[in-house]
């Protein structure tokens, strides 16, 4: 699979944090926002990996020294916030939502997926267990609730077992995402 970037649309809110209608344009927007979703290979790691951040930004009269900044229609934005803002996602960019869960992996499963599984099942910290080994994107995950495992090596010979078909499934959603590509006007081709 190749390695692949882009970024959403901004999109804007006004003083009350609510999305404001694009048509407007920057118009009364007080924030915007755009999401980065990104497939790449970064130097040290032993494979590419998937994630989706989310960069935020207040809107600012000029162009600020230090921070980068987001320019809709002509408004200066001043960043602000910047990564793993999963849940400003979920709200603005609801088609990006159902790919969240492979935040962080790629084709060979889950960043540590092993190491973190145990770890925080032994812990007990089953939503965190639950995040490192995307529990819930297979059919028979539901059959497996983290305390029903008796013993870590029942837990790692079940984490062995359904690897392939995750990583199978992390091949087919990378298909998906990269269609939600946003299709600006210099990607449309030219008609003769």
């Amino acid at each position: 699979m190749k390695e692949f970037k882009f970024f959403t649309e901004p999109v804007m809110l006004d003083k009350d944090g609510k999305r404001q209608d694009p048509k407007r344009g920057a118009v009364g927007a007080k924030e915007a926002y755009r999401a980065c979703v990104e497939y790449k290979l970064i130097g040290g790691n032993s494979q590419p990996y998937f994630a989706i951040t989310c960069e935020g930004a207040h809107r600012v009269s000029q162009l600020p020294k230090y921070n980068d900044c987001i320019l809709v229609d002509g408004a200066i934005f001043a960043m602000d916030s910047a990564g793993c803002q999963h849940d400003v996602v979920r709200k603005l960019w609801p088609e990006l939502a159902p790919y969240l869960k492979w935040h962080l992996a790629g084709p060979y499963g889950p960043m540590h997926y092993l190491e973190n599984s145990v770890y925080h099942w032994k812990c007990a910290k089953f939503d965190y267990f639950e995040s490192s080994c995307v529990w819930g994107a297979l059919p028979g995950d539901a059959d497996h609730k983290p305390e029903s495992f008796s013993d870590e090596t029942e837990l790692r010979a079940w984490l062995e077992e359904r690897l392939p078909a995750l990583c199978e499934l992390f091949a087919q959603d990378m298909a998906k995402v990269q269609g939600l590509r946003p299709q600006r006007q210099s990607d449309v081709p030219a008609t003769t």
